[in-house]
């Protein structure tokens, strides 16, 4: 039966498209190895740099076969972050890049890059008892039908201007607006509460405020002789 023979090298050249490496043996020698297999956990593809220390496990029958088992922490390889019920995943070579991290403790999972892409062929779905999404810049909604439905809806916003784009809302201003001599119309399904410092609609190319469609309103109310309850 053959035994295992445990060496220590470091990476000197990876072939990326056989996932396989070449090592130079650092406890003695110097030597070169043919290429060798890069063991992985359950399929991954994620393959060492040159330069990085590895393990190397060689059969003792005399021949170069063998398997990189794989790199290892130590005094001069210390892991990015350490502690009990830490289980961290770099993703990069340069730490904290990407990662996905969760601490036992906390309950808390992170998942970290610099572009985060989620696709569901069928569903994505998001649900938890509290959701929270935040932006510091810009956040885009793009799909063919949105629906918005709660027991109360509200958009608030105390110190921005909102401004609002819907192609539904075109005819409404237009029809409303014609009885003022211009062009306008609003229409309320349910209820819809809007806080804002100042709201602004634009529609293909149409800039109103909310208060000039109030002001058109009430200007439509006088000529009828209606007002809303």
């Amino acid at each position: 039966m053959n035994q295992t023979n445990i060496r220590v090298a470091k990476v000197s050249k990876v072939n990326y498209e056989t996932g396989m490496l070449r090592v130079t043996y650092t406890d003695k020698g110097k030597s070169v190895s043919t290429e060798l297999p890069y063991a992985n956990q359950n399929s991954e593809y994620f393959m060492p740099n040159v330069g990085e220390y590895v393990q190397v496990a060689l059969l003792s029958n005399g021949t170069t076969k063998g398997v990189v088992t794989g790199t290892y922490w130590g005094k001069g390889n210390k892991p990015p972050e350490s502690g009990k019920g830490i289980y961290r995943k770099d993703f990069s070579k340069t730490p904290g890049a990407a990662l996905m991290r969760y601490e036992d403790k906390s309950g808390d999972l992170l998942i970290k890059g610099a572009n985060i892409h989620v696709n569901g062929v069928n569903q994505a779905k998001m649900s938890a008892p509290h959701l929270d999404l935040e932006c510091n810049y810009d956040a885009n909604i793009e799909m063919p039908k949105i629906n918005v439905s709660g027991n109360k809806t509200e958009i608030d916003s105390t110190k921005t201007d909102i401004i609002m784009k819907l192609k539904s809302l075109e005819k409404s201003i237009e029809d409303l607006m014609k009885l003022t001599g211009k062009n306008a119309d609003v229409e309320f399904l349910d209820q819809l509460n809007l806080k804002a410092a100042q709201l602004n609609f634009d529609i293909a190319g149409l800039s109103i405020s909310f208060s000039q469609i109030i002001e058109r309103i009430e200007a439509v109310e006088a000529k009828v002789g209606i007002t809303w309850p």
